[in-house]
């Protein structure tokens, strides 16, 4: 077997398609394979396992070749006749009871990625010792031994689809909305969602219209430079369409379905929900409905990462609902769902990762789709817009400005700012005193990462870097009485921030 010099992270592998041992081709995929059954071997799981694929060149051959590895040595094979999203998979592997499932996705990425994701037992992206697992048996490129009798490889069965749909339907039952009459706009932009996302709109009565150049998928994505709906680039066909049909509500979905844009006619206007407006919607959403219908909300609770918007605890201390924040990352989420399934009632991320059902434990697109128009169709009936519904939320708790940005670096850069920052904490960030210095890396909880947060009298900073890129990740919090101030104060943080990294400002 070649050499595959490629590292295996809790969120698999995501790389560039080529030749080498450093990119995506056959040969790296079965060193995986190999070093993935390894694993599951060394920890006694064995059993069925499902695979599935997103829209992206070569995911219907990678699936194939793997699935006949894993047969090959012995497990039995549920393996998709068509590209599928990764919330699906994380379902099929809860309701077939496989003992991993592997997804071949690069999630947003520019169309030479690909990507080969892996879930556990219970659905979840795999936690950090059991990638390292993975990648002892890959650095020496250790092969699994072939069985006796070999597995079986068939398709995943309808019913599995129909049940997906039914838990689409059920996780928001409680709140009765009828969405028929919303004018919307729909793109999966050349990604997997179509499929699902039709048949959800079709069973609510729902008459979309959908972005005809970008319903099919392809692994190109020619209609758009880069597949990411939290960037309104990606809207510019369905913008357009949304013009011409007079829409209310634009809704998008990156290449696996697992995330959700959503632009809304406001004022004459689209404006783009940044993915924490969208979560915090959702969630005063959810609750007021639940409230509506005399749900018990005693000892329920809501997660979130730490880098979402902290307006989320005041909503859920305005319902009397317990927040849990954990590292980014939505495994981490998944995992809190895992220890208290029957309290959970939503997750979020700012990354436009949302999920209010228990059928899967990674975000899903498709629902959130779902729940986004039973949020539009009940504050419709009320005059409102969803930028309606984020303005009271600011009125009644205060205005919170989320100010994310991403700086490319060197990998050494990086790794030298953080232990600078480490070794000698700034007291200062411009004229603002730092009240607050947390360093992740010296905590003994669930929190303990590579992140730094400081915090003054009127803002908040977190630090981390990328774990798939060679970025830096900045996430500044601001909260004022105004608007217009919380913004500058967050931009004033950033500029601030600049002149510690030795950057230029930016006009």
């Amino acid at each position: 077997m070649k050499t595959c010099n490629l590292t295996f992270g809790t969120a698999g592998i995501r790389a560039v398609m080529g030749n080498s041992s450093t990119e995506l081709n056959f040969a790296t995929i079965e060193a995986i394979t190999h070093a993935l059954i390894c694993t599951l071997q060394k920890q006694n799981l064995v059993g069925s396992v499902v695979i599935t694929y997103d829209s992206r060149n070569h995911s219907v051959e990678f699936s194939q070749h793997t699935a006949n590895i894993f047969a090959d040595c012995g497990y039995d094979v549920y393996l998709s006749q068509h590209c599928e999203s990764t919330p699906f998979l994380s379902y099929c592997v809860r309701k077939l009871e496989c003992v991993c499932g592997v997804n071949m996705t690069a999630s947003h990425n520019p169309k030479e990625y690909n990507g080969y994701k892996v879930y556990n037992h219970f659905g979840a992206q795999i936690d950090i010792d059991f990638a390292e697992m993975v990648q002892s048996y890959l650095k020496v490129c250790h092969m699994a031994q072939p069985a006796q009798t070999k597995g079986k490889i068939r398709p995943i069965p309808q019913s599995v689809h129909d049940a997906y749909i039914d838990c689409v339907f059920q996780s928001t039952s409680f709140a009765e909305v009828d969405i028929s009459n919303l004018q919307v706009v729909y793109t999966p932009l050349h990604g997997v969602g179509a499929e699902k996302i039709q048949r959800v709109f079709e069973r609510a009565n729902l008459h979309a219209h959908y972005v005809a150049n970008q319903m099919a998928p392809d692994g190109d994505f020619p209609t758009t430079r880069k597949p990411n709906p939290e960037e309104k680039d990606a809207f510019a066909h369905a913008l357009a369409l949304a013009k011409a049909k007079q829409a209310e509500i634009i809704l998008a979905t990156d290449p696996d379905a697992d995330r959700l844009g959503v632009m809304v006619l406001h004022n004459g206007k689209y404006e783009l929900l940044s993915g924490n407006m969208t979560g915090l919607v959702l969630l005063s959403f959810l609750l007021s409905a639940m409230q509506e219908a005399n749900m018990n909300l005693t000892n329920k609770f809501v997660v979130k990462s730490i880098v979402s918007s902290s307006l989320a605890e005041e909503i859920c201390n305005h319902y009397g609902v317990k927040l849990i924040n954990v590292l980014i990352g939505f495994r981490y989420i998944g995992e809190q769902i895992e220890l208290d399934e029957d309290n959970y009632l939503f997750g979020f991320e700012e990354s436009g990762g949302y999920l209010a059902g228990k059928h899967a434990r990674d975000k899903d697109a498709i629902e959130a789709a779902y729940i986004a128009l039973k949020a539009a169709a009940y504050y419709k009936q009320q005059g409102k817009t969803l930028i309606d519904v984020i303005n009271d939320l600011y009125k009644q708790f205060g205005f919170v400005c989320d100010f994310n940005k991403t700086l490319s670096m060197e990998p050494s850069a990086i790794a030298d700012f953080m232990d600078r920052l480490r070794s000698n904490p700034p007291t200062h960030l411009g004229h603002d005193a730092i009240v607050t210095f947390d360093d992740f890396n010296r905590r003994d909880d669930a929190l303990k990462s590579n992140i730094i947060l400081m915090r003054t009298s009127a803002y908040q900073i977190i630090i981390r870097p990328s774990g798939t890129e060679p970025k830096l990740k900045l996430y500044i919090s601001a909260k004022d009485a105004s608007a217009q101030q919380a913004l500058s104060i967050a931009q004033g943080a950033y500029q601030a921030l600049l002149t510690l990294l030795g950057l230029p400002i930016e006009e």
